[in-house]
């Protein structure tokens, strides 16, 4: 139901002071000596406004204004046209409006016997410092990162893509918080399905707050249950503004420094902005090292569970040997001593993450050396085991993009190992190959530039070809 305001002053503010419960809510009446009639108020929270531009671009020019008053024009258009010194003001008679300006940070501007009111721009804008994000460091390029602020990452992306064909389509989502947000994409660039598609899920979205763009993540993705990720995330602008460049659709939020991009495919797993800041050669050995890195992750300990196990015959006998001896007098199974130390892992590296940062370093190392030593001291656990998951663990850390999808993929083929042996692993790699191909982002396959091979999706997948011999990706095939 649509609220329109009063036309009484008074009631107007009381109503406003009976809504917004907050000390801070400040109501400024003034009466201009020339013109005791036209009493107007100015109402703003103190915490969200800049009192400069209230006294200086608001109050000030009013009151200068109504000494000598001539034009024949309503009072609120004269102000809001020629007087009110502000980058943004709007006209309004609705209450909702009025409430939705207020709590945002902006001045409201009443007059009496006017059933109209001015929304007046005065936010104050407390910006923090961009810093170099901790999980996309590079060794080369920019140093700077997204903030919490809508219009200022918007101005980073904006520095970046000097260009008309870049689009902002700005919305309001959250019921309560009323957030908005920003989608982004190159018109020249983009399929206009894909853009159709990421605006049909946002107007699904039915969410009393949003204060992350991770909620908007869960929500607008397929495949919500697979571990695999099907939208990307960055705080990065330049890592935002090439997936603009490559076609794809980029969505920021107010609150937030972490933008989105879709579709978000499986090769992308493998990407570093370094890639770009560096040699050709140095960044496609550093692809390809994070491709093997991710199979050794999840594929090691399955193989020494599958070899201990099952396959003794296949190890050559001296060593075999030092394994069987090594296992001597160990209290417990392989399988279990292998997912004991797997959690093991787990715990010192998410102590060491939650734990202020000097802290955190020191126990990590300490923590995972003296408990490794420890414990095959005690003869808890074998050294070949030990080896194992520090192999594990080392490759794991290459990629952070897949952590989650590394933890689970370990479980799943530590049982297959345990199970069937060998022939488990590779039921278990067949099983994951054909998820991965059943997966679709944003209706553009999974496995796009990965499968099938050819020269094409050589050129910045597998490997990074020099930038002159990369053409522009704007052409991912929906259906």
């Amino acid at each position: 139901m649509r609220r329109f305001l009063f036309s009484d002053l008074t009631d107007n503010v009381n109503h406003i002071k009976s809504v917004i419960c907050d000390d801070l809510l400040t109501a400024r009446f003034f009466s201009p000596p020339n013109s005791p009639k036209d009493n107007f108020c100015v109402i703003y929270l103190r915490n969200l406004v800049d009192n400069k531009i209230v006294n200086e671009g608001i109050v000030f020019p009013i009151m200068l204004f109504f000494q000598n008053r001539s034009s024949g024009k309503p009072l609120s258009e004269v102000l809001k046209e020629k007087i009110i010194v502000s980058s943004q003001i709007q006209l309004t008679n609705l209450m909702d409006e009025l409430f939705a300006g207020l709590l945002s940070g902006m001045t409201v501007l009443l007059l009496n016997n006017s059933t109209e009111c001015l929304l007046i721009e005065t936010n104050l804008r407390d910006v923090r410092a961009p810093q170099e994000p901790d999980n996309e460091k590079v060794l080369r390029g920019p140093r700077e990162s997204f903030v919490e602020s809508l219009d200022f990452n918007i101005q980073l992306i904006r520095r970046r893509i000097v260009s008309t064909d870049l689009h902002l389509d700005y919305q309001v989502i959250g019921k309560d918080t009323k957030t908005r947000i920003c989608i982004c994409y190159m018109q020249n660039l983009v399929s206009p399905d894909l853009v159709s598609i990421v605006k049909a899920r946002l107007a699904r979205l039915n969410f009393d707050g949003i204060l992350d763009t991770n909620i908007i993540n869960e929500q607008i993705k397929d495949a919500r249950y697979s571990p695999f990720k099907t939208i990307g995330v960055t705080e990065r602008p330049d890592v935002l503004a090439g997936k603009l460049l490559e076609g794809k659709v980029g969505i920021i939020a107010e609150g937030t420094p972490v933008a989105l991009s879709m579709p978000y495919l499986f090769i992308d797993n493998f990407y570093s902005p370094d890639d770009y800041y560096l040699n050709v050669y140095f960044a496609s050995f550093g692809r390809i090292l994070r491709m093997i890195g991710f199979l050794v992750s999840i594929l090691t300990p399955a193989l020494y569970i599958a070899i201990s196990t099952h396959h003794w015959e296949i190890i050559p006998s001296p060593m075999a040997l030092t394994i069987a001896h090594s296992q001597q007098d160990i209290p417990l199974p392989t399988i279990l001593e292998c997912v004991v130390m797997l959690i093991i892992f787990e715990l010192i590296r998410e102590t060491g993450l939650r734990t202020p940062i000097g802290i955190g370093q020191a126990l990590s190392i300490v923590g995972a050396i003296v408990i490794g030593q420890a414990a095959v001291q005690a003869r808890l656990v074998s050294s070949p085991m030990v080896i194992v998951i520090s192999l594990t663990a080392i490759t794991g850390l290459i990629n952070t993009k897949l952590k989650g999808l590394v933890i689970f993929a370990r479980i799943f083929f530590l049982l297959m190992a345990f199970l069937l042996g060998l022939f488990g692993i590779a039921l278990g790699v067949l099983l994951l190959i054909a998820h991965i191909a059943g997966l679709k982002s944003f209706n553009v396959s999974y496995l796009a530039y990965f499968w099938p091979l050819s020269r094409k999706n050589l050129q910045d997948h597998f490997i990074r070809f020099p930038k002159q011999n990369i053409h522009r990706q704007g052409e991912q095939e929906h259906g």
